[in-house]
């Protein structure tokens, strides 16, 4: 298929609510310079250049951020940011995507790749893409994208790869996130990767998915008037929010049986929380990652981030300090996935100011 088809979905819908106090409502994750100078956003579209224009890619994003993201973004035009006018996690966001892909397209190939990853090896990127697409066009499958476990992780979901030969195999089923006896026993075994949140497929291949396993959500969508733009997007107001609220794994992929994996050979991390971001930042304090100014007296596994701060540390070990104008975050390493739980509490007891 010859890339002219070929269109990119950009998803940056999400709240990094385990990104706080950096992450924002204003403002989340994805929109920010979490590692390097800039935002995750714009570091996931520049790891595009060479591999589609810009008249080819496209973001959903939320409502609130689309005016953002296009200044972030300037080369995409106002038809190629789309605001969601509800939450309604992944599945719903590719479903609007590949209905708008196939009203200008047909023949579309699409691409499906979070805003908030962390790629720095553009070409090997690159070149999974192209054997990706290969897949997605030989075999008319659902294509995800599996990395290699470098350790048994329980914070990642799995697939576990059935036969194939060469850089994709079939996939015979998604895992949850295991426990660390199991995510041990896949490391061992060598036939399981992690599960990027990456996709590839044709348009047509992921629609048929979505009539077939999601029935509610396509029937919704395919009401629109998608031969009139603005008249869907004013129809997408009413309908969006009465689609079901499901991940694109658990709608589609867990229950599909065409999916193949991509053994991807490029550097990756999604960064899901504050304790990832340790191997990006600074390491002039031995032990210690920082971004700012860190003087650690008998302390380490420190991550801090307090640009324009000095920081000092004494006798501590394995905490996160992230300093911001309005909020501190001080948290042990291994309880990272918690903060989510202050914007909880911060919701439940109306501090707004602060989300």
């Amino acid at each position: 298929m010859k890339r002219d088809h070929w269109r990119v979905l950009i998803m940056a819908g999400g709240s990094g609510t385990r990104f706080w106090p950096k992450s924002r409502r204003a403002c989340p994750k994805q929109l920010l310079p979490i590692i390097g100078r800039n935002s995750m956003i714009r570091q996931t579209y520049f790891r595009l250049k060479g591999l589609v224009p810009a008249s080819q890619v496209f973001v959903i994003s939320g409502k609130d951020h689309v005016s953002l993201i296009r200044r972030q973004i300037p080369d995409l035009s106002a038809a190629q940011v789309i605001g969601e006018p509800a939450a309604r996690n992944t599945a719903p966001c590719v479903a609007l995507a590949a209905f708008m892909m196939r009203q200008s397209d047909p023949n579309a190939l699409m691409f499906v790749l979070p805003a908030d990853h962390i790629i720095r090896d553009r070409r090997q990127f690159q070149r999974s893409m192209h054997l990706a697409a290969q897949a997605a066009n030989r075999h008319g499958a659902l294509v995800t994208f599996g990395i290699l476990p470098t350790f048994p992780s329980t914070g990642y979901g799995y697939l576990e790869l059935g036969e194939g030969k060469g850089p994709y195999h079939r996939v015979r089923r998604f895992v949850e996130k295991p426990t660390l006896g199991t995510a041990q026993q896949y490391l061992r075994r060598g036939n399981f990767l992690w599960n990027s949140g990456m996709f590839v497929w044709k348009v047509s291949t992921i629609l048929e998915s979505l009539q077939r396993y999601m029935p509610a959500t396509y029937r919704l969508l395919a009401q629109l008037d998608w031969a009139h733009p603005r008249i869907a997007r004013q129809q997408l107001t009413r309908v969006y929010p009465r689609l079901e609220a499901a991940s694109i794994d658990y709608g589609i992929m867990e229950k599909a049986d065409n999916i193949y994996a991509v053994r991807a050979t490029f550097d990756w991390s999604d960064v899901g929380t504050w304790d990832a971001v340790s191997p990006f930042l600074s390491r002039k304090e031995v032990g210690n990652a920082s971004r700012g100014k860190l003087i650690a007296v008998d302390s380490s596994g420190l991550i801090v981030d307090a640009p324009g701060k000095l920081v000092a540390a004494v006798g501590v070990e394995n905490l996160i300090i992230i300093d911001t104008r309005d909020a501190l975050l001080v948290c042990e390493k291994s309880q990272a996935q918690k903060v989510k739980q202050v914007v909880d509490r911060l919701k439940s007891e109306k501090l707004s100011r602060y989300l």
